[in-house]
């Protein structure tokens, strides 16, 4: 009976370690934020397998400092189903966006499923 108790313990452990696995930019289909800030506006654009994009304002960076900028963007807004917006804005705002209008963040996994964030100031 112990032997079954702990087997359906380790299983149910198992799979929470699983779900709370980080989400890879590498597995997904698609990722683009955009943020608006103090009425300029920033983008991180990824297409699979190879398409990155980084934005702000007039410039447009799509060489390895863009992979570099929005796999770094990935990580810091911590992109899971579970994501929450008002964590990333939080987040945001504590390092360096204060004056952040509007956020938005679309998301599409390896498996085809759409995500998406959407946070504005005005509301």
């Amino acid at each position: 009976m112990i032997k079954r108790i702990l087997v359906i313990a380790a299983i149910f452990l198992l799979i929470n370690v699983m779900n709370a696995r980080a989400a890879s930019l590498e597995d997904s289909l698609s990722f683009k934020v955009t943020i608006v800030e103090s009425s300029m506006e920033y983008e991180w654009e990824y297409h699979n397998p190879d398409e990155f994009e980084y934005e702000h304002g007039n410039t447009v960076i799509k060489n390895g400092e863009a992979r570099r900028e929005v796999m770094k963007m990935f990580r810091y807004l911590n992109i899971s189903p579970d994501a929450k917006v008002k964590k990333m804005v939080a987040r945001l705002k504590k390092d360096g966006h204060s004056a952040i209008e509007r956020l938005e963040v679309r998301w599409i996994n390896g498996e085809e499923k759409l995500y998406t964030w959407v946070w504005d100031k005005k509301k």
